[in-house]
């Protein structure tokens, strides 16, 4: 449970002892009375948001509801998670939809596929809404090894041409896409049309040399490289402004890197964006190691998407 203790804020609140905090604090008592609950007051679409310590891949929630009265509120509410804090979060992507608990219930709601974010808001929309929470556990990326790995996918729809720029000019880019996703390589298909999208993860290579990276994409691409144990700023070393076929990786000189020097355990962040129109979508990244080996798609062995397991990693190596 990664929310215990964290950071938490709420619309309003009831009573004295029903104060945000409460609802992470490790006590499950489903009774208000005993001051383990947070309850708003009655208000137009109330809500409680949570900040967890970084952006992280979150697999699911344990919400308990109180067995007061109180907890026949609990009905139609939003989880919303991702890292805006624009209207308190509720703009962020939604896990699940349309939710309830039983008066006195502790329930578990799955994020299929994990949602990404630093901040988690539950709200209730609608007029004269109470929102009880008694306790709040959040399950991220560690509990399993496919969610330690793998690309975070960011999604910004309705973008009507094929120019990348109208990507990066958006207002919504970087920080507040309208969808989030996890891959398990550094490829992906069928997100779609008229959307811009951006693909990141955390690289890991095995040996010490030089390396050249490829992309294969539809309608244009392109790819950036940088340390991400000293940070400076993303480098760019593909720029692919026509469609290539998938997984063919030699239409254009262009969908080919330079050769670039990586440290055999060190981490480099790796990011790709993509500018879809209407088309058959993919965007995929290859690598051919200082061995000469060539690796196409990336594996999700070497890619993580968890810096908290990145850390983790940096000390052992």
């Amino acid at each position: 449970n990664i929310a215990k203790n964290q950071p938490t804020a709420i619309s309003s609140t009831w009573k004295s002892q029903t104060a945000s905090k409460n609802a992470v604090d490790g006590n499950a008592d489903h009774f208000i009375a005993g001051g383990s609950c947070a309850v708003t007051k009655t208000q137009n679409n109330p809500w409680f948001r949570l900040e967890l310590q970084t952006s992280t891949a979150v697999y699911g929630l344990l919400i308990s509801n109180t067995e007061d009265k109180q907890g026949n509120k609990l009905q139609n509410f939003e989880i919303h998670i991702g890292d805006s804090l624009d209207q308190n979060g509720v703009i962020n992507p939604k896990c699940g939809n349309r939710n309830f608990i039983r008066r006195g219930e502790t329930k578990s709601f799955y994020c299929d596929p994990p949602l990404v974010g630093q901040y988690i808001t539950i709200n209730i929309p609608g007029i004269r809404k109470i929102l009880p929470l008694c306790e709040i556990a959040v399950y991220d990326s560690e509990l399993t090894s496919y969610r330690k790995h793998g690309v975070k996918v960011n999604i910004w729809r309705d973008l009507a041409t094929t120019d990348i720029q109208q990507l990066y000019n958006d207002p919504k880019y970087p920080g507040n896409p309208d969808e989030q996703r996890i891959l398990s390589t550094f490829d992906y298909k069928n997100m779609g049309n008229y959307y811009g999208g951006r693909l990141s993860a955390v690289y890991q290579p095995l040996q010490t040399g030089n390396y050249t990276l490829y992309a294969a994409c539809t309608d244009k691409c392109e790819v950036f490289l940088r340390d991400w144990e000293s940070g400076g700023k993303l480098e760019k070393i593909i720029s692919l402004m026509k469609s290539t076929r998938y997984k063919v990786w030699n239409q254009y000189p262009a969908q080919k890197s330079k050769a670039i020097y990586l440290e055999k355990g060190k981490f480099y962040e790796l990011v790709a964006t993509v500018k879809e129109a209407r088309s058959t979508d993919y965007l995929t990244v290859a690598v051919e190691l200082p061995s000469g080996k060539f690796i196409a798609p990336i594996p999700a062995e070497r890619l993580f998407i968890d810096t908290k397991e990145v850390k983790l990693r940096l000390e052992r190596v």
